[in-house]
C-alpha cells in the first residue's frame, strides 16, 4: 500500500522580524545613552572633581591664616566651587572642620571636607524610562598644618620664577620634576630673583614705611650668613610673611657654604618683587639700584642640585690670525681684541692677549719693540713703520668660561646659578618637626582620604 505524505506548511515567521528590529533599536539606544548621557556624566564629574578640590583647598586656606574663620572658609570655598561649576551648590548646610569649626583661624593645623553638587540633564535615558535628569556629588578635604622643612637658608627666590618658569608648587600640591636655575647676576641686579636677607630675627617683620628701619652695616653681612648655613639654617623664629632687610653678604663665601648641601632640601625664603623696596620697575634700570627690603611671602623646600659659579669655570683659550690690508700707515694702533672679535676667533673681550707675533705681506717678521709695541693692558698694538702691504698679527687669548643658567647667560664674574627642583610635599604636620623651629609657615594640601 502506498502512502503520500503531504506538505508539511512553515508557521508564519513575519513578525519575528520585528521583534528582532525592536530589540536592536533598544540596544542601539542604550549604546547612544552610554556615550552622549554617560559621557556628559563623566565630565561634570571631573568638573565636580576640580571644584571640590579648589573649594576645599580655598577653605583650607583660609583656616590656615590667623584671620580665618569658618564663615570666611565657607564663603572662599562656595567663591571656589562656583567658579569651576556654575551651579554647584553645597550638599548640606556647612563644611565639617576637624576637630571642629573653632579650629579654623587659630589652631596651628587641621581639616576641612566640602561636599558640592551639581544637576546633570540627561537627553537619552528617559526613552529608556530612566530620570530625565542626575546629581553629580563630589566629596574634597584639604588639610593645613604646620609647614616640615629642612634648613631655613636666607638666600632669596623671586615668586615669579617659581610660579611661572619653573611652575613649583607654593603651599604643597602635586610634584613638578622641572629643574630650576635661579641666577644672581650682578648686572642685573633690577631684574634678578636672588638676593641674600637679614639672618638677624630684629631685621624681620620691619615696618617699610620707616627709611632707617635696615641699616647694612648692623643687618649681617656674608660672615653672618656663611656661618647660619654652615650650623644648618638658622634657628631664630623668622616668621612670615614679613618685610624683610637686604643685606650685601652675597659673596663666594656663601655659595661655597652652601655647596656642601648639594643633594639635601633646603627651605627658602619666597619674595614677591612687586613688594621690593626700592621698585625694581621704577628703579631697576638704575646701575647703582640696590634692594633694601623684600617682602617674604611664605617659604619653599627646593632640592639642591648644583651651585655654579663664573669664577671657578676653567678659562676657555686658543689662537688667533687677523689680516690688516694695507697701507698701515706708522704710528697706527689696531685693538686685537676688537680685531679678533671681529674675525669671529672669540666673543666678547678677552681676559688676555699674549704671544703676538705681525708678519708683513711679504713674510717679514716684525721685531716687537723695534718695528711695534703691544700694550697687554688695554690690547693695543703699535706699529712704528708704514706698510704698505698690510700686516697679518697672531695671538694667542685667554678668556673667561662661557657661563649659561638654563636658558640665562651670566654678564657679571661673580655671577652665581642654582640648579634646584622642588623638594617635595612640605604639609603638613601637627607640630613642627623635632629639631624645626616653627616659623609660623602654614601649609595646605589635599587629604588623601576624606576626614572622618
Amino acid at each position: 500500500m502506498r502512502v503520500r505524505l503531504r506538505g508539511v506548511r512553515r508557521r508564519d515567521e513575519d513578525g519575528v522580524i520585528v521583534i528582532f528590529v525592536a530589540m536592536a533599536l533598544i540596544a542601539l539606544m542604550a549604546m547612544v545613552v552610554l556615550a552622549v548621557d554617560m559621557g556628559a556624566v563623566l565630565l561634570k564629574r571631573r568638573q565636580m572633581v576640580n571644584a571640590g578640590d579648589a573649594a576645599s583647598l580655598a577653605a583650607a586656606q583660609t583656616c590656615a591664616g590667623s584671620g580665618g574663620t569658618a564663615a570666611l572658609a565657607t564663603a572662599q570655598a562656595d567663591l571656589l566651587a562656583t567658579s569651576n561649576v556654575d551651579d554647584a551648590s553645597r550638599a548640606g548646610t556647612a563644611l565639617a572642620f576637624t576637630p571642629d569649626s573653632t579650629a579654623c583661624g587659630s589652631s596651628a593645623s587641621g581639616s576641612v571636607t566640602v561636599h558640592y553638587a551639581s544637576p546633570q540633564e540627561l537627553f537619552f535615558a528617559p526613552v529608556l524610562g530612566f530620570d530625565s535628569d542626575t546629581e553629580v556629588v563630589w566629596d574634597s578635604t584639604a588639610i593645613w598644618g604646620t609647614a616640615k622643612s629642612g634648613p631655613l637658608i636666607p638666600i632669596e627666590v623671586d615668586l615669579a620664577w617659581l610660579t611661572t618658569d619653573c611652575q613649583i608648587p607654593i603651599g604643597g600640591g602635586e610634584n613638578s620634576d622641572l629643574e630650576c636655575f635661579l641666577l644672581w647676576d650682578n648686572n642685573s641686579i633690577g631684574s634678578s630673583t636672588w638676593g641674600t636677607l637679614s639672618p638677624l630675627p630684629e631685621f624681620w617683620g620691619v615696618d617699610p614705611s620707616e627709611g632707617s628701619a635696615c641699616n647694612g652695616s648692623n643687618a649681617g653681612g656674608a660672615n653672618a650668613i656663611t656661618q647660619v648655613i654652615d650650623g644648618g639654617g638658622s634657628e631664630e623664629d623668622l616668621s612670615v610673611p614679613a618685610y624683610v632687610c637686604a643685606t650685601n653678604g652675597l659673596q663666594a663665601s656663601v655659595w661655597m657654604a652652601l655647596e656642601d648641601w648639594i643633594g639635601e632640601v633646603l627651605l627658602f625664603p619666597v619674595t614677591d618683587p612687586a613688594l621690593t623696596i626700592p621698585d625694581p620697575a621704577v628703579f631697576g634700570s638704575d646701575p647703582n639700584y640696590q634692594p633694601d627690603i623684600f617682602y617674604v611671602e611664605t617659604m619653599v623646600p627646593l632640592l639642591l642640585n648644583s651651585v655654579g659659579m663664573v669664577d671657578k669655570l676653567p678659562d676657555e683659550t686658543g689662537t688667533c690670525t687677523v689680516t690688516i690690508p694695507g697701507p698701515v700707515a706708522g704710528g697706527a694702533t689696531i685693538d686685537l681684541a676688537a680685531a679678533g672679535e671681529a674675525a669671529g676667533c672669540f666673543t666678547g673681550a678677552p681676559k688676555s692677549i699674549s704671544g703676538v707675533t705681525v708678519t708683513t705681506a711679504d713674510l717679514v717678521v716684525l721685531q716687537q719693540g723695534k718695528d711695534y709695541g703691544f700694550n697687554p693692558s688695554s690690547n693695543q698694538l703699535s706699529l712704528k713703520l708704514g706698510v704698505p702691504g698690510g700686516v697679518s698679527v697672531s695671538f694667542s687669548w685667554t678668556k673667561q668660561g662661557q657661563f649659561t643658567c638654563g636658558d640665562q647667560t651670566a654678564s657679571n664674574a661673580s655671577a652665581v646659578c642654582i640648579e634646584a627642583e622642588w623638594g617635595g610635599d612640605y604639609c603638613c604636620a601637627a607640630e613642627p618637626e623635632e629639631g624645626v623651629v616653627d616659623l609660623g609657615v602654614r601649609a595646605i594640601r589635599l587629604s588623601k582620604a576624606p576626614a572622618t
